[in-house]
């Protein structure tokens, strides 16, 4: 699932996944096309590759205040829902959001996919309750956001559609 955050004023989307490696716990950072893998050592330091960093870090609403390799940066979580609706064409029926904290389990449309209001576009499971999202009006899917197996917290953008006409 895709992550935003502000950084000195500037928009950066990203993601984390578990790395398939022998080393736990082992995760890989997607951000602008590159992908960079990474472990959180014991409290206040992280390794990327050979080189291991000490970090403090300090939340305020979602804003984090990071110290790391001697730098000060502060962070800001931008919530999926506010990320997408700042575009001006876009609109509530734009966006398939999480009604709880789950499990994506199954996807039953692509980007480009024209789908009909109603139509089920994704599956996810929560607390071992199976839940179908449907479409709320006719349109194309602009983007997954989730693949199956996917975690996701409450109210997170799971699909978004193309803006309508």
């Amino acid at each position: 699932m895709k992550h935003a955050v502000k950084i000195a004023g500037h928009l950066l989307e990203f993601s984390v996944t578990r790395s398939p490696g022998p080393v736990e716990p082992a995760y890989i950072l997607s951000c602008d096309g590159t992908q960079t893998p990474f472990q959180l050592g014991r409290e206040g330091s992280i390794r990327l590759g050979e080189r291991t960093l000490n970090y403090v870090a300090a939340r305020h609403l979602d804003t984090i205040f990071i110290h790391l390799d001697g730098q000060h940066f502060e962070v800001e979580f931008v919530p999926p829902l506010q990320r997408f609706s700042q575009s001006n064409s876009m609109s509530s029926l734009d966006v398939i959001t999480a009604p709880m904290p789950g499990t994506a389990v199954s996807v039953h449309a692509s980007p480009g996919d024209a789908i009909a209001q109603g139509q089920v576009i994704i599956v996810i499971e929560s607390m071992k309750l199976e839940t179908s999202l449907k479409a709320p009006r006719d349109g194309v899917v602009d983007e997954i956001h989730v693949s199956k197996g996917s975690a996701f917290d409450r109210d997170a953008v799971l699909v978004t559609l193309e803006a309508a006409d």
